[in-house]
């Protein structure tokens, strides 16, 4: 039980951190194409 409790909250994490890169490419639609490299190597680093 213990391992399931484990893997579920992995799964949940990934998940979160998927969440949040999706958010952060979805921005990019809205940035300046004149910084749009820019800010595809500023979120890299996250």
């Amino acid at each position: 039980m213990k391992e399931i409790n484990a893997t579920a909250e992995a799964i949940a994490d990934i998940d979160k951190r998927i969440d949040k890169l999706v958010k952060k490419i979805e921005l990019l639609r809205y940035v300046n194409p004149v910084n749009i490299e820019e800010e595809k190597q500023r979120l890299k680093r996250f």
